[in-house]
């Protein structure tokens, strides 16, 4: 979607995929490189899944990184610096713990690790699990079309929270669960 927005305006993002907060800016954090006027311009939007799914994967594309100069993360990490990637492919409990510590106070925006935090009112949301149908509206609402190159697809549907990681993710993100639960029966009969 990076390439797809910047395609549209380029001064849509403040920083790269490569430097934080790697293209993650909140619409409060947008808000300030753009004036007023330019910002009611806008057609504000956001893409939503199910947090679950968005959890294993944001896990899963983690623990392919190695995070030698984050020492302060080391704590956190296996002795080869990364979170661990076990061959069955289950999130255990001490798993789930040290990456939401990550996920919470490191990665950015900070503290911001549910989308609910990240939703503003008067943004239309899409649904990922309907990408490309909810961003051809986009296109269409702003009038213009622009392939969307899906990246950074994971194997995370592989991968599974164990009953104790599953009951800490219901307690860490009750919020988020209960936000998307609404969005998908409220927009199941629209889309």
């Amino acid at each position: 979607m990076f390439d797809a927005l910047l395609e549209l305006d380029p001064h849509a993002y403040v920083t790269t995929p490569d430097d934080p907060p790697y293209s993650h800016e909140t619409g409060q954090e947008a808000r300030k490189i753009v004036d007023d006027n330019q910002w009611d311009s806008y057609f504000k939007f956001a893409f939503l899944r199910d947090p679950k799914s968005r959890l294993i994967s944001h896990y899963v594309y983690n623990s392919q990184s190695t995070f030698r100069r984050q020492t302060c993360l080391h704590w956190l990490l296996e002795n080869d610096l990364k979170f661990p990637n076990p061959i069955n492919k289950l999130i255990d409990k001490d798993m789930f713990l040290r990456f939401h510590l990550y996920d919470r106070y490191w990665c950015f925006p900070y503290k911001k690790y549910q989308q609910v935090e990240w939703i503003e009112d008067g943004m239309w949301l899409g649904d990922v699990s309907h990408i490309e149908r909810d961003w051809d509206f986009v296109c269409s609402t702003i009038g213009k079309k622009i392939d969307l190159k899906i990246e950074n697809k994971s194997a995370s549907s592989e991968w599974r929270l164990d009953s104790e990681a599953y009951d800490l993710f219901k307690m860490f993100y009750a919020e988020d669960i209960d936000y998307y639960t609404k969005f998908s029966k409220e927009n199941a009969d629209i889309r």
